[in-house]
């Protein structure tokens, strides 16, 4: 392992090229592309990749190339200063990318939690999933090299050097390889404008508000909403005859719950009512929570854990053992 780093420090200083200035716009703009599909880069955008022209410069400059000579001598020089700055402002543009990143993410979630009657919990992880594992493994990567180059002058760099390499790049290709193969989360409605709703400010009065919960409420009822899995705020707002922003917030004061609990609540009721029916004693657990309004045998059974605390089965024979 030690020649393998001896050969990599000896490697002509042209073959250098960290793109450490890629990585922190590449997660920004995976991001806004996941996370809101009336996203298209612009050229403008491309400002954000100037920083990765100047790195491509300044590694096959001369002021690298002394820098790179100086490295091998073990001796301090000013060059080698400026090569440690850059790779420190590299570092810097990956966590600031990425905390813009995971704060996009953040109030996606929220927003999707809004608006979605049926979240899908695997489809978040692999929204947050590459930021956050990709950000980890940055952050363990740039914490061992820069405590070992400052405190013990890279003695272990040939202990994880490439180790740590071939971890990222085995999870990145596993991240992109699972994130290809899943079915992005899509949300009928989405724009960037109503992400920001709850920003809207909404001046009713407590009483104003328990009138829209009972509209939302009967129109539930009658119309059975619940019943459909892709079932939206926006739609739900349709159907009352309110803004939609003036629905969740009714739904958040005086519920004290957000959409999507709300919805569930309803469809809980529903598989509750089904599954001590008589007529539907030959369906399964699963069709029944199906048939109820639930996407998936995953979201059903954690909803349903949230709300009564046990299980669907469980329920069931507590519910039969009370009646005998």
């Amino acid at each position: 392992m030690q020649y393998l780093l001896r050969d990599y420090l000896q490697a002509p200083a042209g073959l250098h090229l960290e793109m450490l200035f890629g990585i922190g716009p590449a997660t920004y703009f995976y991001t806004r592309s996941v996370t809101d599909p009336n996203y298209s880069f612009r050229r403008v955008d491309l400002i954000h990749f100037l920083p990765v022209l100047l790195e491509f410069v300044y590694y096959r400059s001369q002021y690298f190339q002394e820098s790179h000579e100086w490295m091998l001598k073990g001796e301090a020089h000013h060059s080698i200063t400026f090569y440690l700055i850059v790779k420190l402002l590299g570092v810097i543009s990956i966590f600031v990318y990425s905390g813009i990143s995971i704060s996009i993410l953040l109030r996606f979630r929220k927003w999707v939690i809004q608006q979605s009657s049926n979240l899908d919990r695997d489809g978040l992880f692999w929204l947050f999933g590459p930021v956050l594992t990709l950000s980890l493994i940055w952050l363990i990567w740039f914490g061992l090299r820069f405590t070992d180059m400052f405190l013990f002058n890279n003695y272990y760099l040939s202990d994880y050097f490439y180790i740590i390499f071939i971890v990222i790049a085995i999870i990145s290709c596993w991240l992109g390889f699972q994130g290809y193969i899943r079915k992005p989360i899509k949300i009928i409605g989405f724009s960037s404008a109503e992400m920001n709703m709850d920003k809207v400010n909404s001046s009713q009065t407590f009483s104003e508000l328990e009138v829209i919960t009972e509209k939302c409420d009967e129109v539930m009822l009658q119309n059975k909403l619940y019943l459909q899995p892709s079932l939206t705020l926006k739609q739900l707002s349709e159907e009352a005859g309110y803004p939609a922003y003036q629905v969740s917030k009714a739904i958040n004061a005086v519920n004290k719950m957000n959409f999507n609990d709300y919805v569930n609540l309803f469809r809980l009721e529903e598989f509750k009512k089904r599954m001590l029916a008589d007529e539907d004693r030959n369906f399964t657990i699963l069709a029944l929570a199906l048939e109820s309004g639930f996407s998936s045998k995953s979201s059903f059974n954690h909803v349903f854990r949230k709300i009564t605390g046990e299980t669907p089965s469980a329920w069931f024979k507590r519910v039969q053992n009370s009646k005998s």
